[in-house]
């Protein structure tokens, strides 16, 4: 007598667990449409919190900003920039000589074929 209910819940079972996984991959496409707007309340939230922690260098530039002016700031900031360019340039620069020393030197040592 138990054989006809059990034999229904287990396919109202089934039926359940299959309209489950198809809500559950309705719901994933779904959710891709929030995927670009959660991302940049993310890194706005990010800034809030780095801003938070680093409360000094916004201040101080926007200090900087009133004191001298808006021209001269964006020069100065202009010419930094034009600085670490150069800085980077030349520091590539060394490292490429140094990676090319280090390698003349080792084919000196070890003799062209790479051994001593």
């Amino acid at each position: 007598m138990q054989r006809p209910r059990d034999l229904e819940l287990a396919q109202r079972q089934q039926q359940l667990l299959l309209r489950s996984a198809a809500l559950r991959a309705t719901l994933g496409e779904q959710a891709q449409v929030l995927q670009t707007p959660l991302a940049l309340a993310d890194q706005v939230r990010a800034g809030v919190q780095w801003l938070r922690a680093q409360s000094f260098w916004p201040l101080a530039s926007l200090l900087l900003m009133t004191v001298i002016g808006r021209q001269r700031t964006l020069r100065w900031v202009s010419n930094l920039s034009l600085g670490r360019d150069i800085y980077r340039q030349v520091h590539r620069w060394l490292s490429r000589k140094e990676k090319a020393g280090s390698r003349a030197s080792q084919t000196v040592a070890t003799g062209p074929s790479g051994q001593p």
